[in-house]
């Protein structure tokens, strides 16, 4: 931890969202990591690394959320966040709420699932890319992200 941001966190930053994903390394070893999103005074928006953690556990909701509450107090900054952002996937959806901070499921994510699975059904093979409001209307699995369904699906 550099005392420079953590002092900066501290004194000068009043809310945060997190950023948070598990992902592989090339030699398969698991990884947590640990952004922080925040607009500065300056008015620009500041997002730092502040951990990157060893996931040898199985990953459980306790353990994500675990590892989530330690690094966020390490950093002090526990009562700063009002977001934790993520895929959405099964074993990380409540991991911010457990730390009494808002989960959101990050749009881009949801987006290209989308697409992946408007492509997974032979939707754009070998053609031009459809219209990315075909992509995610389409899809069965972001109906709550289009209400009003499109051509009949």
């Amino acid at each position: 931890m550099t005392s420079t941001l953590a002092t900066h966190l501290a004194t000068e930053v009043e809310h945060i969202a997190v950023t948070t994903d598990i992902w592989t390394s090339i030699s398969n070893d698991a990884y947590l990591s640990f952004t922080a999103s925040y607009i500065d005074s300056d008015w620009t928006m500041k997002t730092p690394v502040l951990a990157t953690v060893p996931m040898h556990e199985r990953h459980t909701q306790t353990v994500i959320a675990a590892h989530l509450g330690d690094v966020a107090k390490d950093w002090n900054v526990s009562e700063k966040i009002v977001a934790c952002v993520h895929d959405g996937a099964a074993n990380v959806k409540d991991a911010g709420g457990r730390n009494n901070w808002t989960d959101v499921h990050c749009a881009a994510h949801k987006l290209q699932l989308c697409i992946t699975i408007h492509h997974q059904h032979g939707h754009g093979q070998g053609q031009q890319p459809p219209d990315i409001k075909v992509c995610v209307c389409s899809s069965q699995t972001c109906g709550s992200l289009c209400p009003q369904s499109y051509g009949g699906r």
